[in-house]
């Protein structure tokens, strides 16, 4: 048993033991748990503020287990293996987010300079968050800190960026901040004047494609990393007033090098357009579309006056009924409280899983894109999936808006904002768009659809939703029988039904094959290593090789505080299981009733596996089915967010790739 050393203490309390000691700090931490910890012993005499204090490497297991009582510690766990685990991690954790949530707690100043490190905190909070998290920073008053930001330093030092607003690390977090903490009851409550005021502060990142990047990487690429000879200069097709185009992202700006559970990383700023379209849209469907009195009241009522096209009342209630940005749930302390024992089980696994139901779990796949979609030159070390196969799925409702076109190209040759800019919203036109679609998987060792283009690593044929001329492809029993131009061979893929395996076989998968060659080569090594540690050892001069039975009694050793501080690169790994995927799919269009009410489309695209970025073409067809060309193709990309917002920007499209279009936002929510 451990003692606290109390040669020269006369206290009768200093003769406590520290295992009681421990106990009575926890109970007391843990009896109020929302804000920073409150540990009076502390402040009783320098004795007690020198032994249990959060850095003193005794207290290590303490404060580890006051951070899992008072926040979330799921996500760490999936995103960065046994080792975020490690008391001196936990406890180190826990003394970042209780000064985060002190200083937010207090008041603390929109002008600090160490207000973007707590804007981080928060963030990287909030993406781990199953329910503390939430509750932790609702409770330290984190929504008035972001509004007070938002409205008196989002736009400061436009001046000195031709009227417009910057994108910066802390106006990124600041919106998705802003987007974390946005509730229903919240937008209720604001007044018209601060919903519009809201509105026109994002405006810019929502409308100018041309000089807010809308992806991590520009949509003309399918194929990553890059060339080298892009290493001092990225390829241009044209030159804007407000520089070249297509967007590459600032990789000096938007790295930001974070500890976090004792892990250095690379944490890339998230894309500030995504936020920022989310509140944009978010807010203006709260005046819901007002409907014409002239409309039909439904279909029945259209067909009787000899109408077989067009919107009645029944759709534009329809589409007023469901979101476009859907917002995030409200979260809860006792989350776990709401899981079945079969999800509960799941979640302790450690394990990323697209059937996990956690909070967190939804931010996952967009995790793995910050941390490792910032370089576009290398290979991460490392990277877990940046899609869960099935999200797109079912039945997609939301808006694109389409701008005054001679407004908007004036904006591209302009480099100065516009005076009437806020006044005068250039996209003037909302379009509803609905779209059912299905996910098909090329299952290893299947060969996938070779990606289209010029093949000279800037045209991945993006305008065709990264694919070749198609000759045609169809589905029968399950399967989509996809055939190219030119190429007389069949491309087979399997057509995703929830529940319905699939047909991997780790015998066959080639990954499979791959991933068991690499573990037995790391199981040589460390046999090898075992072998050398017990020489070592018999020669009396090494420790315990690894494995040995000593590995029993290190729970004991972390419970005293004593946990390991070695680095062990086994501890760092997070293992996903693999499902055979190698290419996904989509094809779909327009239902019956939504294509009488707003016209009918079919779409065809797929993903990029780099970082989970999709693009749809969509074509207008009659309602035969047959393509109607009049109205012109469009190409749809962007990414799916927390599992359930597509968001991102349509483009008309055009033979020649180097062209500049016509770009416009849009965002979409999952309804079934």
């Amino acid at each position: 048993m451990l003692f606290l050393d109390v040669m020269h203490q006369a206290s009768t309390i200093c003769n406590i033991p520290r295992e009681i000691l421990d106990i009575i700090v926890y109970e007391v931490a843990v009896a109020q748990p929302l804000g920073p910890i409150s540990n009076p012993l502390l402040f009783t005499c320098k004795f007690f503020h020198n032994s249990l204090t959060i850095t003193e490497r005794e207290s290590y297991s303490l404060y580890s287990r006051i951070f899992t009582a008072k926040f979330d510690v799921g996500a760490s766990i999936r995103r960065f293996g046994p080792r975020s685990q490690y008391t001196s991690n936990l406890a180190s954790q826990c003394r970042v987010y209780c000064d985060t949530l002190d200083f937010i707690r207090r008041r603390g100043s929109i002008y600090s300079h160490d207000l973007e490190h707590h804007f981080m905190e928060a963030f990287l909070m909030l993406t781990e968050s199953d329910g503390k998290n939430w509750v932790q920073l609702e409770h330290a008053g984190l929504p008035r800190l972001v509004n007070d930001f938002i409205h008196n330093c989002l736009w400061r030092g436009a001046d000195l960026n031709a009227g417009w607003p910057e994108e910066t690390t802390i106006n990124s977090l600041a919106l998705w901040l802003a987007w974390f903490t946005c509730t229903k009851e919240r937008l209720q409550a604001e007044s018209l004047q601060h919903r519009n005021n809201m509105i026109g502060m994002v405006m810019p990142y929502v409308h100018l494609a041309f000089r807010y990047p809308a992806f991590h990487a520009p949509d003309n690429h399918y194929w990553f990393p890059l060339p080298s000879e892009y290493e001092n200069s990225y390829p241009a097709s044209v030159r804007t007033a407000h520089g070249p185009w297509p967007l590459y992202r600032n990789q000096k700006s938007i790295r930001n090098v974070i500890t976090h559970y004792g892990k250095e990383l690379t944490f890339s700023t998230p894309l500030i357009s995504q936020a920022a379209k989310l509140i944009y849209f978010s807010r203006r469907e709260v005046e819901p579309i007002r409907i014409p009195p002239h409309l039909p009241l439904n279909r029945e009522h259209a067909l009787q006056q000899g109408l077989e096209f067009g919107p009645t009342q029944e759709d534009v209630n329809e589409f007023n009924t469901f979101p476009q940005a859907k917002l995030l749930p409200k979260q809860t302390w006792n989350w776990l409280d709401e899981l079945s024992e079969e999800q509960r089980k799941l979640e302790r696994s450690g394990s990323w899983h697209r059937s996990l139901r956690t909070a967190s779990a939804k931010w996952d796949n967009d995790w793995e894109r910050w941390v490792s979609c910032h370089e576009l030159l290398k290979e991460p070390e490392a990277k877990g999936a940046v899609y869960a196969f099935g999200m797109m799925n079912g039945l997609w409702q939301g808006r694109l808006l389409v701008a005054n076109e001679p407004a908007y190209m004036a904006l591209a040759t302009t480099a100065q904002r516009p005076p009437t800019f806020l006044q005068n919203d250039p996209f003037i036109t909302g379009r509803p768009i609905y779209m059912r679609l299905r996910e098909h998987h090329c299952i290893d060792p299947r060969n996938p659809v070779p990606v289209g283009g010029a093949g000279d690593d800037y045209d991945d044929g993006v305008t065709n939703g990264w694919f070749g001329p198609i000759r045609r492809h169809f589905e029968t029993q399950g399967k989509l029988t996809w055939v190219a131009a030119g190429d007389d061979h069949e491309y087979v893929y399997e057509t995703f039904v929830e529940g319905r395996p699939n047909s991997h076989s780790p015998e066959t998968c080639r990954m499979c094959i791959a991933g068991r060659e690499m573990e037995e080569e790391e199981e040589q090594l460390r046999s090898h290593a075992v072998t050398e540690s017990l020489r070592s050892a018999s020669e009396e001069t090494a420790s315990p090789p690894p494995s040995s039975p000593h590995q029993q009694y290190e729970d004991d050793f972390a419970e005293a505080g004593l946990g390991r501080e070695q680095e062990d690169d086994y501890d760092d790994e997070v293992r996903n299981v693999c499902s055979g995927i190698i290419d996904i799919i989509f094809t779909g269009g327009t239902e019956e009733r939504h294509g009488r009410a707003w016209d009918f489309y079919r779409y065809y695209g797929r993903v990029r596996a780099w970082d989970g970025l999709i693009a749809l073409v969509r074509v207008r067809v009659d309602v035969n089915g047959h393509d109607d060309l009049r109205e012109g193709r469009m190409v749809i990309r962007g990414y799916v967010l927390a599992g359930q917002n597509f968001v991102g920007t349509w483009r008309y499209w055009a033979p020649d790739m180097h062209s500049f279009p016509l770009e416009g936002p849009i965002v979409l929510s999952k309804r079934e």
